[in-house]
């Protein structure tokens, strides 16, 4: 288990970071909705959950957040999903994988200086690495608008994406990393809060919260995925959906079909 020395300005003095310096960071992440203006359906043991239930179920979901782990350098950065301890369930690792037919389930390794991006999506018994440009966000910064997190002084930023989406966050500029959680960077400090809305019928949220920072140990590196076949997301959503209309053959045919 990872040992962290976690930076609280109150209690140490935060530390000079050279541009060689690893940081490690841990975020919890938050993915907020609507439950009533979804169509999901729960099924327990063959047994079809009432809407009311469903609602009920996904809601007690939201209030438990997935947590990430971030390595961050001067250009690159590595950010991956941490396995979570389901104290409901014996204390047994909680290890589900979700399979998506438009992003990566693994780690995300971003390079700033080329613009680019690899995300790891595993499934079906096949490893895929989805190489694309990162996205440019149009970052406002607010004057004035500051806060603390974790003993950081913080300072606003918001980007509107599109007609329905917008992007708040909070940079730390004693942090100079111009990264963050998942694919969002391009601001003048390491992104510790971020919160992306989407005005749609559901109002989705993605909620991303910075839970412990550190300098990383000498070992530790920002880590670029080499296992799997390059793709882009054209290309990955067509294997995916051929792995499983085969899946879907097997499985009538009586075959055991891994995922």
């Amino acid at each position: 288990m990872r040992t962290l020395l976690v930076l609280y300005c109150f209690c140490f003095s935060q530390p000079t970071l050279s541009a060689q310096d690893i940081l490690y960071a841990v975020y919890d992440y938050y993915r907020v909705y609507d439950a009533s203006k979804t169509k999901s359906s729960i099924s327990e043991n063959g047994v079809q959950l009432s809407p009311e239930q469903v609602i009920k179920r996904l809601s007690d979901k939201m209030l438990i957040p997935d947590q990430y782990e971030l390595f961050v350098s001067k250009n690159e950065s590595s950010y991956r999903p941490l396995e979570r301890i389901d104290n409901n369930n014996e204390g047994r690792v909680n290890r589900t994988i979700t399979i998506s037919l438009s992003e990566g389930n693994g780690l995300l390794y971003k390079n700033l200086q080329d613009n680019s991006s690899l995300h790891v999506a595993s499934g079906y018994d096949k490893d895929f690495l989805i190489k694309e440009d990162l996205k440019t966000y149009d970052w406002k910064l607010i004057r004035g608008e500051t806060k603390t997190i974790m003993g950081y002084e913080v300072k606003k930023a918001t980007a509107i994406v599109d007609s329905i989406q917008v992007i708040e966050a909070w940079y730390a500029p004693s942090l100079a990393y111009t990264n963050g959680p998942s694919f969002y960077h391009g601001l003048p400090g390491l992104i510790l809060e971020l919160k992306h809305s989407l005005n749609d019928a559901a109002n989705f949220v993605f909620d991303f919260r910075l839970k412990e920072v550190a300098v990383g140990k000498p070992k530790d590196k920002v880590e670029k995925p080499k296992k799997g076949q390059v793709v882009n997301k054209i290309e990955y959503k067509a294997a995916m959906e051929a792995l499983i209309n085969r899946q879907r053959e097997m499985m009538n045919q009586g075959v055991d079909a891994k995922l």
